[in-house]
């Protein structure tokens, strides 16, 4: 339950290469997730919110991938194992 909720405020962070605004926000997380993510930031020599931003921003990536292999799917019928070879070699491991 939400029991309040603060306007976000809009702000400028000066030190980046580039004005960009922000708006800062909380989020809760597990402890040993939370050490888990301070860690992946720290050897990526990032911030935790840079680092945070940067993997929100990659899941909503997957999403919209997701939307568009699964029209694409509806549209021209399931993918083959044809279809999965063909990337292997364009993209070798990924899968």
């Amino acid at each position: 339950m939400i029991v309040g909720r603060r306007a976000a405020v809009t702000t400028v962070i000066p030190w980046y290469a580039f004005t960009m605004p922000v708006r800062k926000i909380a989020i809760s997380l597990e402890q040993g997730l939370e050490e888990q993510i301070r860690e992946a930031a720290t050897e990526r020599r990032t911030t935790v919110s840079g680092w945070l931003a940067n993997a929100a921003a990659n899941e909503l990536q997957r999403e919209k991938l997701g939307a568009f292999l699964n029209v694409w799917e509806a549209e021209d019928g399931p993918f083959t194992e044809g279809d999965f070879e063909a990337v292997e070699r364009a993209w070798p491991g990924s899968r």
